[in-house]
């Protein structure tokens, strides 16, 4: 079994960085409803749900369903809330914080200690007639049939624990 010492720094980790950048960081809202830990509706009228499985679920206005799931090795698939995100407790010193909110959702890889791996990855499940696409500035999107965006997912960042930015390339 994985300690709290882990879930406990991750989410450190991200409050931390949200008191240094208060606008990179939001709360989790919490709602629960069925096999949900949260659900909530955002902006855009997508219900938004983090499984008790640990998937991170974006239902749009016409029902389509796209599934985000944090892939990292050792990662544990049942979030815990910590403070006010939810985290993936990891092996080798690395964790996913997930905070959901009515202005979307936001996901944090933490690398805890020199022995992290260096990337971090999420593993989408998509309709299938859905791709995922990347865009020039480092963002991606998620496109329908038709070619429309469906979900926006704004472009890797990273803080280093001092707060400084660093490069993602």
């Amino acid at each position: 079994a994985l300690s709290n010492d882990r879930s406990a720094s991750a989410s450190a980790a991200v409050q931390g960085l949200a008191k240094k950048h208060p606008t990179l960081v939001r709360n989790t809202a919490m709602s629960e409803s069925g096999n949900a830990v949260t659900s909530v509706s955002d902006t855009l009228g997508r219900r938004i749900q983090l499984s008790k499985s640990g998937t991170v679920s974006f239902r749009s206005t016409d029902g389509t369903n796209i599934g985000v799931t944090p892939k990292v090795d050792g990662l544990s698939t049942v979030p815990k809330l910590q403070g006010s995100v939810f985290v993936y407790e990891g092996a080798r010193g690395v964790s996913t914080t997930v905070a959901i909110g009515k202005e979307g959702t936001q996901m944090f890889c933490v690398f805890l200690n020199k022995y992290s791996p260096d990337t971090c990855k999420f593993k989408f499940n998509l309709p299938k007639s859905y791709k995922l696409v990347v865009n020039k500035d480092g963002s991606a999107s998620v496109i329908n049939k038709e070619n429309k965006g469906v979900l926006k997912i704004s472009a890797p960042f990273a803080y280093d624990k001092k707060g400084a930015r660093v490069n993602t390339a």
